[in-house]
């Protein structure tokens, strides 16, 4: 069975007030990037009804969370974190694809540590011309229309 991960595509979640200065200049920089491609995360269920295990990269560290629990955010609560990204892509504030992580039997160099280096190391793919969540998303729904990916 193949290990699959879903991939989240959003812009990040707004910066506190108090965030420190390295963040808010990076913070600046992802203005540069596609609106709604400017951070890719990926998920997977733990298992029949049991959660999701949610691998999101930030500036700073690698979260690794087992999300088991319903999601309250604002008002609204879901079922799980999987309706909660659902929620998310009907609104249009996020994309979601579905991918299968490869073999990664080879050791490659994945460049600066950054969200999309993090998700194709997880997923054990080699494309180097995706330097942006905008350039990774085109990168794997290219591959999957079984198009030369860019």
């Amino acid at each position: 069975m193949p290990d699959l991960w879903t991939l989240v595509f959003c812009d990040p979640e707004p910066l506190s007030p108090g965030a420190a200065r390295r963040d808010r200049v990076l913070y600046w920089l992802l203005a540069f990037l596609k609106p709604g491609f400017r951070h890719v995360f990926a998920m997977r269920p733990t298992g029949p009804g049991d959660g999701w295990l949610i691998a999101n990269w930030h500036s700073g560290r690698l979260d690794l969370i087992e999300a088991l629990d319903a999601v309250d955010v604002g008002p609204r609560r879901f079922a799980d974190y999987g309706a909660f990204v659902a929620a998310m892509a009907a609104a249009g504030m996020a994309t979601t694809i579905t991918v299968a992580a490869g073999e990664g039997r080879t050791w490659r160099v994945r460049g600066p540590a950054t969200c999309v280096t993090a998700v194709k190391h997880l997923l054990a793919i080699a494309a180097p011309s995706a330097q942006t969540p905008w350039g990774l998303y085109r990168h794997l729904t290219a591959k999957a229309a079984g198009e030369d990916a860019p």
